[in-house]
């Protein structure tokens, strides 16, 4: 199973990212699979605990640095919006713009009745 792994992380690390989507992917793929059980004979990664894990990456790329991503600013990717919004909503129930990561933020979204939204976001990635 490590050799398929080592394969696995060899992949990322000599892959052409022009998209950050690319990377947000397989980042999540391997983030997940620390988190499961890899002994199994069968393993099946829900698209949703990947939607999950590109909320996370693009939250806190893009609450801290604000980047721009696409090939046309007036156009950005539906991923990019589809968090930009999560996080508008976000400021707006905390009533400020301060960035927090993630993590800290995701704890609060029950607390701001956020989860709905989160959850719709899930869906639209």
């Amino acid at each position: 199973m490590m050799n398929k792994f080592n394969v696995f992380k060899q992949i990322i690390r000599e892959s052409n990212y022009d998209n950050t989507y690319k990377m947000a992917w397989a980042k999540s793929l391997v983030e997940i699979s620390t988190q499961i059980d890899l002994t199994n004979e069968k393993i099946t990664i829900q698209f949703s605990d990947i939607a999950k894990k590109y909320i996370k990456y693009y939250w806190n790329q893009t609450i801290f640095f604000n980047l721009k991503q696409g090939s046309n600013p007036l156009k950005p990717p539906v991923i990019l919006t589809c968090v930009k919004e999560l996080i508008d909503k976000y400021f707006m129930c905390v009533q400020s713009k301060a960035p927090e990561l993630y993590e800290k933020a995701e704890t609060k979204f029950e607390k701001f009745n956020l989860l709905e939204d989160y959850n719709r976001t899930i869906k639209k990635m």
